[in-house]
């Protein structure tokens, strides 16, 4: 495993690799690694010559100060998750590196086709402006040829796609699937923040999501979202934000004769913390 700490050094690696032999797969991350990340390092170190682990909090994609401040971050803790994989270069940008000038925090201009005006949109102002900023950034300065994103964050993942469609086609974006606790948790990092008790609470998310599927076969979709919503609001230790169904390729309203494929979406605060999820129906 190698570390660097600059974009002159991943340039010095980089220009060293004979790009028509070698593949490199990319895997950007805030730190504050859980094994979510490290499937997705594993795949990618099956699928490539080497691979790119960056470790970066992006400030840009940040509504809330106070949630910047409090994201976890332990680089120590995090490089010696990824020491067990000997093709792996993690890079650790200071925010000069990312963004060396006011000019390269504007947002590509790009037409997301809705995408980033629901759920997540809707409810964190210009939290996607900041990722497509800061992904494009990343893609220019790692350059791979394939780049790997979780399914925690579905909507990003889409959007992450238009993005490459746009501007980097070379680039392909892979998908993983959503990665558990024992209890159905999804894994984030967000998590870390979580008391034992809040662990166990979080972990209910998963389940309402489940009760929507199963009643959406028997029921229709408002009838699910309506019986589900009002026992959250029930539920002292869940706050909750929104729960939705919608098309899993546009995200409009899910509708259950013309749409291919729907999936419902949770975004919920325990213990102050803001969390997400999603299911396929």
């Amino acid at each position: 495993m190698k570390v660097f700490h600059s974009n002159s050094e991943l340039d010095f690696w980089s220009a060293n690799l004979s790009k028509d032999t070698l593949s490199i797969g990319f895997v950007p991350t805030m730190g504050a690694l859980h094994l979510g990340h490290l499937k997705l390092i594993e795949r990618a170190c099956l699928e490539n010559d080497y691979v790119v682990c960056s470790i970066y909090v992006n400030p840009t994609q940040f509504n809330n100060s106070e949630d910047l401040a409090k994201y976890p971050r332990d680089l120590e803790k995090d490089l010696k998750l990824l020491s067990k994989f000997p093709n792996l270069v993690v890079y650790h940008p200071s925010d000069k590196d990312i963004y060396p000038t006011d000019d390269f925090k504007e947002p590509p201009k790009i037409d997301l086709k809705g995408l980033e005006k629901v759920m997540e949109g809707a409810n964190r102002p210009g939290h996607f402006e900041g990722v497509t900023t800061v992904v494009k950034r990343l893609f220019e300065i790692v350059r791979p040829q394939k780049a790997y994103f979780g399914l925690k964050d579905y909507q990003q993942y889409l959007i992450v796609k238009r993005l490459a469609e746009s501007y980097f086609p070379e680039i392909e974006i892979i998908a993983n699937e959503i990665i558990r606790s024992e209890k159905g948790l999804a894994l984030s990092s967000r998590n870390e923040r979580l008391s034992n008790s809040g662990l166990i609470q979080a972990a209910r998310l998963n389940n309402y999501l489940r009760q929507v599927v199963s009643m959406s076969r028997n029921y229709s979709i408002h009838s699910a979202l309506e019986k589900i919503i009002g026992e959250i609001e029930l539920d002292s230790n869940i706050s909750l934000e929104y729960l939705t169904i919608a098309d899993a390729e546009t995200l409009s309203d899910y509708n259950q004769l013309k749409s291919k494929a729907g999936m419902v979406f949770i975004a919920a605060w325990v213990e102050n913390i803001r969390l997400i999820d999603n299911m396929r129906l």
